[in-house]
């Protein structure tokens, strides 16, 4: 009976091991893709809003080169617990890898999207364990799911709107537009 339970209870950290980054204590890549399959089945089943945001450090390579690796870490941590903290329950934060971070919002416009990435950004801007704060900065990609978007179209947009972050400059938050005859937009909130 106690070896049951001793298995049971093994059996359950395994599980959660699976699905969860050890670093960060965000979900893991493996447990995003799960839960985005899932997210867009539903979201297009019933006409909901889905967005994600896609997130990526700003010069992270820099930080772990100028402070070192435990530096690193410790601000990969930072963000991940931002992310936790700035989340709704039913949404989902996720360490893709590196330092590239994507948060799923089932339930959510655009608008809404933009809004709690611009909230992330400046948050970020404020961890305080690199002596220049000006080395904290991440650059976030927002899209909402279309009505024709598989997962992989979905992903693709969010990512081509953190490479335009990216290329604008850095620590800043962009959109790829639903409307292609628009143009990519920046909201910026203080």
């Amino acid at each position: 009976m106690k070896k049951s339970k001793e298995l049971k209870s093994l059996h359950s950290k395994l599980k959660a091991m699976l699905k969860i980054d050890d670093l960060t204590g965000l979900s893991n890549r493996r447990h995003f893709m799960d839960f985005l399959n899932k997210m867009h089945s539903l979201s297009q089943r019933h006409g909901h809003s889905l967005s994600i945001l896609m997130a990526d450090i700003d010069n992270f390579k820099e930080i772990n080169d100028n402070y070192g690796h435990h530096k690193g870490d410790q601000f990969l941590r930072a963000v991940g617990d931002i992310l936790k903290r700035k989340i709704r329950n039913e949404d989902l934060a996720a360490r893709m890898g590196g330092d590239e971070f994507v948060i799923l919002l089932p339930e959510t416009s655009l608008k809404e999207a933009l809004y709690i990435a611009h909230r992330i950004k400046k948050c970020v801007k404020n961890i305080d364990i690199l002596s220049e704060k000006e080395n904290s900065s991440i650059s976030i990609g927002a899209a909402q799911l279309k009505e024709d978007d598989d997962t992989e179209s979905f992903l693709k947009r969010v990512d081509d709107a953190l490479y335009q972050a990216k290329e604008k400059g850095r620590n800043r938050v962009e959109t790829i537009s639903i409307d292609p005859s628009q143009v990519t937009k920046e909201l910026e909130f203080s």
